[in-house]
């Protein structure tokens, strides 16, 4: 029987893959000291297909990229090669981004809503390098920044201050307690006495002073503290409704009698009455008064040679005393 050329192909590819199949190990093996054997015709051998077949090379790379393993390795050559060609790499860089910019634009959009957490994480961490390495360009630019968005730095100080109130407020005293902070107060209170003097008439007016005529008359005739077994000298009086939430009994008469909205206490007493208010109703207004009530009650106790811890004892005594009867 006489076959054609064509058949004759064939017949040997299709004898060719029985063998293939039946001898897999055996020709892997083979061909594989063959390629150790002969290294520089094996990669040539592979030139020379990858330029016959580049679309096939596409494929196969397009593919491999696709797996987390080649990704991965992609990620690290595409990093060794970053360090070793920067100048090459920010030329590409620049290129890619001025002809890309509405696409990375909307890909970084994307990004953020995904995963805000970790850009903000980025953006701290890149910050703060920055400052680390030109602290002084970075205040500049910061300064800069500033002064041509006034407006827009008001308003976003404005809604941080509504949002975070305590934050702000400790923010503000730690400035304040610092050395800068009180050199700038001292500067701009020497600089502006009449917005003070004005600042002091409106606070007057909105909170009127304890210490009126009325006042001190009443402590003349009460020189010791009306607070129950205590024997110290009254050092203030005291308004028993308060005055800022009963301003039309402050001259201490109540109910057509006189005086009998006034009482006097010694410091301690009278921080504790406060104290009192503050903790046990949460008065936010009582609670203004404690830290200045008790730096007065610690100068007291230093000058009159008593411990402030044995002040400090009484006080939680007297209130675990009193939530014990309550029960």
């Amino acid at each position: 029987m006489v076959f054609s050329d064509k058949e004759r192909k064939e017949r040997r590819r299709k004898y060719w893959r029985e063998y293939y199949k039946k001898n897999t190990k055996k020709i892997s093996e083979k061909n594989r000291k063959y390629r150790i054997a002969n290294p520089e015709k094996e990669r040539e051998k592979q030139r020379k297909w990858a330029k016959k077949n580049p679309e096939k090379i596409r494929e196969r790379k397009r593919r491999y990229h696709a797996t987390e393993k080649g990704r991965e390795t992609n990620r690290i050559y595409t990093e060794k090669w970053r360090k070793k060609n920067p100048e090459r790499w920010r030329e590409i860089d620049k290129k890619s981004r001025h002809k890309n910019y509405e696409r990375n634009l909307e890909k970084q959009r994307k990004s953020y809503q995904d995963d805000p957490e970790r850009h903000r994480a980025y953006a701290r961490e890149s910050s703060r390098k920055r400052r680390l390495e030109n602290p002084e360009k970075i205040r500049q630019q910061a300064r800069d920044w500033y002064h041509e968005n006034l407006e827009k730095e008001r308003k976003r100080s404005k809604k941080y201050r509504e949002k975070n109130p305590e934050k702000t407020r400790i923010r503000h005293r730690k400035y304040y307690e610092s050395e800068s902070g009180r050199e700038y107060i001292n500067k701009w209170r020497a600089d502006n006495p009449e917005t003070i003097k004005a600042y002091g008439r409106k606070y007057r007016k909105k909170n009127p002073r304890a210490t009126t005529e009325i006042t001190q008359l009443y402590r003349r005739s009460h020189r010791v503290c009306e607070w129950s077994s205590c024997d110290r000298d009254s050092a203030e009086v005291h308004h028993i409704l308060p005055q800022f939430k009963y301003p039309e009994y402050m001259d201490g008469d109540y109910h057509g009698r006189i005086g009998n909205n006034l009482i006097c206490y010694c410091l301690f007493h009278h921080h504790a009455w406060h104290y009192a208010y503050a903790t046990n109703r949460n008065n936010k207004k009582h609670k203004k008064l404690l830290s200045f009530m008790w730096n007065k009650v610690k100068r007291w106790a230093n000058d009159n040679k008593i411990p402030i811890e044995d002040l400090e004892i009484e006080l939680e005594l007297m209130f675990i005393k009193k939530h014990t009867t309550k029960k």
